[in-house]
């Protein structure tokens, strides 16, 4: 007989509010961010781990501070959570 599994111990947050970019004007490219989501499923600071032009990382940063997640679970507990995103410009 199989013993039954065990919960798992992360389960990661999963975004429930989408904000859209505006996408400024020139050539597309991609932006690397980098959020902190806290226990709640806020976003409480974004930085910009690639750069693809200031007006692009600008418009990534300030959707992305929008994006809300259900919370990360640790071990059965609320948790902080880092998470890499990239926002795709296309051309």
């Amino acid at each position: 007989m199989l013993a039954p599994s065990a919960p798992p111990s992360l389960i990661p947050p999963r975004r429930i509010k989408y904000v859209a970019p505006v996408r400024p004007k020139g050539k597309g490219g991609n932006v690397v961010l980098e959020l902190f989501i806290d226990k709640t499923g806020k976003v409480q600071n974004v930085e910009v781990r690639e750069s693809f032009a200031p007006a692009f990382d600008e418009a990534a940063v300030k959707a992305a501070r929008q994006w809300e997640y259900t919370p990360t679970i640790y071990r059965g507990l609320p948790a902080v959570m880092y998470l890499t995103v990239t926002v795709k410009f296309d051309p």
